[in-house]
């Protein structure tokens, strides 16, 4: 009969969530090279804990939404889920009956609406003085 021991399934474990952690990082490095280069490989690493206990409070279990809740950290701010200029993020992430997926779906689409109205008058600026 095999036996396996508790400490060896906390070593397994152990291993899958630090290949997990090196695949987000590597993300944040690919797709995110300027807040990359300011956080650096300890705060890029430090934001990516933050988000992966973060991220599993809010029922995200897919190394996608993981990501996608990492990613909204590094647009939103590392904090966004308590800022109060942003009041649909709680609204979102309190909804009872949705999956992590199903949060993270609606999150990013409304960041991309938040951010293209933000940055709408700078553009509208810029394109009345040309």
């Amino acid at each position: 009969m095999l036996r396996i021991l508790r400490e060896q399934v906390d070593a397994l474990r152990q291993e899958e969530l630090e290949a997990y952690r090196e695949r987000v990082l590597g993300q944040i490095r690919e797709i995110f090279p300027a807040q990359w280069s300011a956080l650096g490989e300890e705060g890029a690493g430090a934001l990516v804990d933050r988000g992966l206990g973060r991220a599993a409070r809010h029922g995200c279990k897919s190394e996608g939404d993981v990501f996608r809740y990492v990613s909204l950290m590094l647009v939103l701010g590392p904090d966004f889920e308590e800022d109060p200029a942003l009041p649909w993020v709680r609204e979102i992430l309190g909804e009872p009956e949705a999956s992590g997926w199903q949060k993270m779906s609606a999150l990013m689409d409304r960041a991309i609406e938040w951010v293209r109205e933000r940055d709408a008058p700078a553009c509208e600026h810029e394109v009345g003085h040309e």
